[in-house]
């Protein structure tokens, strides 16, 4: 696709970039992929802690370095990001959550409440 793209001398760059982010697959954000290694971090040192040597976690720097090492010197490199869009709660749901036992207690013989 990028060189299908590459070879129309009929846009401009910024337009042959606007038409490859289109139409690449969306990869995780920065932010994403360091809440991933911070599980992953935190998995290593429990295992530590019950006395297995897992190997070290990559740092901040090293990630964030090793994703631009990946990124080609080309000009029509572009790095498509999805953001996370949250849906609102419908008033439904909202009220079936907020009602339920866990805000209004539980009363019954076998139940604490």
């Amino acid at each position: 696709m990028t060189e299908e793209i590459r070879g129309r001398d009929d846009i401009s760059v910024a337009e042959k970039r606007a038409i490859l982010a289109d139409n690449l697959v969306p990869r995780h954000t920065i932010t994403t992929t360091k809440r991933d290694r911070d599980g992953l971090n935190r998995m290593f040192k429990s295992a530590k802690d019950l006395g297995i040597n897992p190997p070290e976690a990559l740092s901040y720097e090293e990630v964030e370095g090793h994703i631009a090492a990946q990124a080609p010197n080309d000009e029509l490199y572009v790095r498509v990001t999805m953001p996370r869009i949250r849906m609102p709660w419908t008033e439904e749901r909202l009220a079936k959550f907020l009602t339920s036992p866990i805000f209004t207690g539980c009363l019954s013989a076998h139940r604490r409440w």
